[in-house]
């Protein structure tokens, strides 16, 4: 198991920063669109908890509602991030 996270570790840090700074923000709000995601279910709003509770095959809508806000946050999270990234001024 130390091998393996060892490794991972390793192959993380030889990608470049920049593609590291987009990985960590969209992992982030990946973490965050599902955290709203499970409380939005938790809550039951609209119904749509129960609803998905009583269908025949649930894994299916929550699997597209998982897809779904990762996409939505996840970019979101890393577009933010690029937009507040720190430049230099060249006003020539």
């Amino acid at each position: 198991m130390k091998l393996l996270l060892k490794r991972a570790s390793a192959g993380w840090n030889d990608l470049p920063q920049l593609i590291r700074f987009l990985g960590l923000n969209a992992g982030i709000g990946i973490l965050a669109g599902w955290l709203l995601l499970v409380l939005i279910l938790v809550t039951d709003v609209n119904g749509v908890g129960t609803l998905i509770a009583t269908s025949e095959t649930p894994l299916v809508p929550i699997g597209m509602l998982m897809a779904g806000f990762a996409i939505t946050f996840g970019s979101a999270a890393a577009g933010a991030a690029v937009m507040m990234m720190a430049h230099d001024r060249d006003d020539g």
